[in-house]
């Protein structure tokens, strides 16, 4: 993750690149895996995701850089390009902002694309956060 100005927190402008696995759903456990160690997952992994962006706020509130870009959403985190990547079905691809959401909230992506089984994907993905300060989530891409 990006911090460009030394705080230790990621401000509006910082910059992140992030790879993860994708993990079959209900595989992982409710708080018991942090997003930077999956130790408390039991299932084997279905996939890896890619992803990178910028923040538009800050993650702290009290963050003295000020509240983020001028026109961004008072629940907007991030923009982000995703590719998640399921082992020997194909891979979809979307962008889009992150949502500030308390766990079981919702946001849309925007689908840009698919390959394999994903192959002609398009639309208005649905993601919804699980826990682990966003960093667990499920989505569901229209078919």
């Amino acid at each position: 993750m990006g911090d460009n100005d030394g705080s230790g927190t990621p401000t509006a402008g910082d910059t992140f690149t992030a790879v993860g696995g994708i993990y079959p759903k209900g595989s992982v456990p409710e708080g018991a895996a942090p997003f930077d160690d999956c130790s408390g997952v039991v299932a084997d992994r279905i996939g890896t995701f890619y992803t990178n962006g910028h923040f538009v706020r800050p993650l702290d509130p009290a963050d003295p850089a000020g509240p983020g870009f001028p026109g961004a959403a008072a629940d907007d985190l991030a923009l982000v390009t995703w590719h998640f990547l399921i082992d020997g079905i194909g891979s979809v691809d979307t962008i889009g902002p992150v949502k500030a959401v308390a766990d079981g909230g919702s946001y849309p992506q925007t689908v840009v694309g698919g390959t394999g089984r994903f192959e002609g994907s398009k639309g208005e993905a649905t993601t919804t956060s699980l826990g682990g300060g966003g960093f667990q989530f499920q989505m569901k891409i229209p078919k």
